[in-house]
């Protein structure tokens, strides 16, 4: 079961208490929301993978340099819940269906694990004298890495499984919250981009 933090249950317990009636309150639509908007982000999936990365950088009268570096990291996918509005929860009292519309599913956050990557190779050249050569090679690498990542999860269609796991949870959550098991959680798709 995919774990749901402490606010977001919170923050829908409030939006929901104010759409479906259930509970009454002085507060404003627009307080509700807030309280959703600053929870921002529900990850629902996260791909941890690893690319080898080889850069060179051509050198003037000497050879080049080349690195090969082995980038680890991951990628996080889900939605954003300050994009979550009050007009997307609907309900129908007649037959007490809820019907939510989630937002777009997208990459959360992406990172390179500099403490689990590392340099495998590296060749400086004729002459063995230029450090920063290094330094531009392994930064190079890094930004290359993650981006290998990012492409890699896209493939593996991260937003696909992210929606999937979002609708999941949502529903389970909602059904748990209201004893309701009439809940209709829709998606929508979305191009993986980061």
């Amino acid at each position: 079961m995919i774990k749901i933090s402490r606010l977001f249950y919170f923050g829908v317990i409030s939006l929901l208490a104010f759409s479906l009636g259930s509970c009454k309150t002085e507060q404003k639509p627009s307080v509700q929301i807030k309280e959703i908007q600053n929870l921002k982000e529900l990850a629902t999936v996260k791909y941890v993978t690893e690319v080898i990365v080889p850069t060179s950088k051509a050198r003037r009268f000497v050879s080049d340099s080349k690195l090969l570096y082995i980038a680890r990291g991951e990628v996080q996918a889900g939605i954003d819940l300050s994009e979550l509005q009050e007009k997307d929860i609907k309900r129908n009292p007649e037959q007490e269906v809820v019907e939510i519309t989630l937002p777009v599913a997208k990459i959360l956050n992406k990172k390179i694990d500099v403490n689990a990557s590392y340099v495998y190779n590296y060749e400086n050249g004729f002459l063995n004298f230029d450090s920063e050569t290094s330094h531009q090679l392994q930064a190079q690498a890094q930004r290359d890495g993650l981006a290998r990542m990012v492409e890699a999860a896209c493939k593996s269609d991260i937003i696909t499984t992210a929606n999937n796991n979002a609708k999941v949870a949502v529903k389970e959550f909602i059904t748990s919250l209201t004893n309701n098991q009439n809940v209709k959680v829709i998606t929508q798709s979305s191009k993986c981009c980061g």
